[in-house]
């Protein structure tokens, strides 16, 4: 059996790779999370989480022998767009075995040596596998093509990244990781020690009753063989200012700021579970705990009575508030036991300090913000009679984020700067998203659209509803036009006030009226005129004008509405036909009544359309309207409803007060 198998998964093609790696070459995995940070003139940070869950990397090499890379090579070009899913290497692992894993998945994969498997979730793995492997599935895409290096007349060997490139419902995680806000219980193991681990007399001003918590794991040190370094930066400019010896000095107010790099050398699964999740626990660069700089050996102090410690004494640890110096952390895998990383840790300046961690007697809000994400409702606002109004509810968020009961669903969204002025000229706002099936941007493509489709644009702080005075609308409107790219599709939309420069409505001296048919200044009642029949047939043939049949049945329902378009041929040009339920509704044109059919116990109509329907189709059942020209002598005559009339009947169709313009035959002289 093939180890290289395409299969179906979650409704999507997925292409498993079930063959051991060359652990000649140690497989590399990197942990990405993305953080915002902005500083001062002084240096003092804010952070802010852009993602919160982990991103995973994993690097890899295999050798295949000669009809597996064949097999491979021919399926690479059409694999670069698809999922891939690989057994992570290092947590291959019996049954038995299956709590020591370092990493977490949403789904599992029970496999054996020949290439059989089966995929469980995490939560309905049986007691009895069926096969003698589990493993984490990780899903992602590769991040470019891989090679194919031939390396004997009957082997290959290739090697990529797979880049953890896939839904919310497929990610993985550091093992004992919930996916709540908090530490997991495991590294409050790592990090709470007793006074003689961390001494009350350690020098830096950290309190260890209130501290104790957030320090990092005391059992883990750096491997020695590659000593710590220390740096410090510092943002001092010298500029010339005029033509003088001395140059001015800018910066010098920021201060410095100290970075320490350590090598660690992880021996077994329980330490490597545990620096995975310290960095997830403090979100990357995002949040600040506890070192005891740089890392001095445990052999000089334990043991060591606080009494006999002094700041000193160089026994002494000397405690640090840092923070990662950067949003990846990245492992070597020597074996799936040992692994080797390198981490850096800067102490940072903050603008707002943690009270338990005060810097230079500042005790303000924590530096550490929450993380944030915009919420995008779309609602296509088709009558309540068809089905409407319809909803979308999106986020530019990795996870869908429930409120008041609805839920917003991860998307490929994004929107550009929104501005607001004092007046109506607000700049349209374009709104880029990922072309795929059911999108309500597609509605407004297929021009016209035969409803608004309005958008809310939100800012909510998470999780979501913790600071009720950060949620705010941004944006509230119509999406206005929507253009297509390769796979994208971007859309223009107009702020509820902006529109009002060309939807306000203007009463003109004129002879016809102002006012909408059937609106609340019209007041007549459409639903006396209003007619339902059901769909027999669409005509969209080539070179004709689109048409559709209507069966009306029984008589007694059109006969009061009808009958007048055999007195007046034209009595439906320019009516309304409406349809459809939800996304499929439509509101189409009529121009004329082309043919009647009078059987016994129905009647077919033939309508002339302006448009062709997109969703109508035989046996749907369709309500037709006529509509007004706004003329006196058509709201006396088909309506009796001049009491309402928005016009001036007794103005001339001809301005009397513009002169006539006088034509000459008169050739020109010479």
């Amino acid at each position: 059996m093939s180890k290289f198998i395409a299969t179906e998964f979650q409704g999507s093609p997925l292409h498993l790779f079930l063959a051991d790696p060359n652990w000649a070459t140690p497989p590399e995995t990197r942990y990405t999370l993305e953080n915002k940070i902005e500083s001062n003139w002084q240096r003092r940070e804010t952070r802010r989480p852009l993602h919160e869950a982990l991103r995973m990397r994993l690097s890899i090499a295999y050798t295949l022998e000669m009809d597996d890379g064949k097999a491979l090579d021919a399926e690479l070009d059409g694999l670069l767009d698809e999922y891939i899913g690989i057994p992570l290497p290092m947590d291959k692992l019996p049954p038995e075995r299956w709590g020591e894993r370092v990493h977490d998945a949403e789904f599992v994969i029970n496999f054996d040596d020949a290439g059989a498997f089966a995929i469980f979730h995490k939560t309905e793995l049986p007691d009895i596998p069926p096969h003698p492997w589990l493993a984490p599935l990780l899903v992602g895409r590769f991040d470019k093509r891989p090679e194919l290096k031939l390396i004997t007349d009957q082997s290959f060997a290739t090697s990529f990244t797979l880049v953890e490139n896939s839904p919310w419902e497929m990610r993985t995680a550091p093992a004992t990781q919930t996916w709540e806000h908090g530490w997991p219980s495991e590294v409050i193991a790592a990090v709470s020690l007793d006074a003689v681990n961390y001494p009350q007399g350690i020098t830096g001003g950290i309190n260890y009753d209130s501290d104790k918590n957030r320090w990092w794991p005391w059992f883990l040190t750096p491997d020695w063989a590659s000593p710590p370094t220390e740096t410090t930066d510092t943002i001092v400019e010298y500029k010339a200012v005029g033509r003088g010896r001395l140059a001015a000095v800018e910066g010098a107010a920021g201060g410095v700021r100290k970075t320490q790099e350590c090598k660690f050398t992880l021996g077994n699964r329980r330490e490597t579970r545990i620096v995975l999740n310290h960095f997830l626990t403090v979100q990357g660069r995002n949040k600040n705990f506890v070192v005891p700089w740089a890392f001095y050996p445990r052999d000089n102090y334990a043991g060591v009575p606080s009494s006999t410690q002094n700041p000193g004494d160089p026994s002494a640890p000397i405690a640090r508030r840092v923070r990662y110096s950067a949003d990846t952390l990245t492992l070597k895998w020597l074996t799936g036991e040992t692994a080797v990383t390198t981490l850096k840790f800067t102490a940072p300046r903050e603008i707002n300090s943690d009270s338990n961690y005060t810097a230079d007697g500042e005790a303000e809000a924590a530096p550490s913000q929450p993380a944030f994400a915009h919420l995008y409702t779309f609602n296509y606002d088709v009558p309540a009679a068809n089905g409407g109004p319809v909803t979308w509810r999106l986020t530019d968020y990795e996870a869908p984020i429930t409120r008041n009961g609805d839920t917003w669903a991860p998307a490929l969204i994004v929107h550009d700067k929104i501005v607001t002025t004092g007046d109506f000229s607000d700049d349209p706002v374009k709104l880029t998203a990922r072309d795929e099936p059911g999108h309500p941007f597609k509605l407004i493509l297929a021009a016209p659209a035969s409803a608004p489709l309005r958008v809310t644009i939100e800012f909510v702080n998470l999780p979501a509803g913790s600071l009720p005075a950060l949620d705010r609308v941004l944006f509230k409107g119509l999406v206005t036009s929507v253009k297509k790219g390769d796979a994208i599709l971007e859309a223009s939309c107009k702020r509820f006030a902006g529109l009002f420069e060309t939807k306000l409505p203007r009463f003109l001296l004129q002879p016809s009226c102002n006012h909408q048919f059937g609106g609340p200044w019209c007041r007549f009642d459409l639903s006396t005129l209003s007619i339902s029949g059901t769909v027999d047939s669409v005509s969209v043939s080539l070179g004709n004008s689109p048409s559709i049949s209507v069966r009306f049945s029984p008589l007694t329902s059109f006969d009061g509405v009808f009958s007048k378009q055999e007195s007046a041929p034209d009595y439906w040009a320019n009516g309304i036909l409406e349809g459809g339920v939800g996304v499929h509704y439509e509101q189409l044109t009529l121009v004329r009544v082309s043919n009647v059919i009078n059987a016994t116990d129905y009647v077919l109509v033939v309508f002339v359309l302006r448009t062709a329907p997109r969703w109508l189709a035989a046996a749907d059942v369709v309500t037709l309207r006529p509509q007004c020209s706004g003329t006196w002598a058509e709201c006396l005559n088909r309506y009796n409803n001049t009491l309402n009339f928005g016009g001036h009947p007794r103005i001339p169709q001809q301005n009397p007060s513009v002169p006539t313009l006088n034509e000459t035959a008169n050739q020109g002289k010479k």
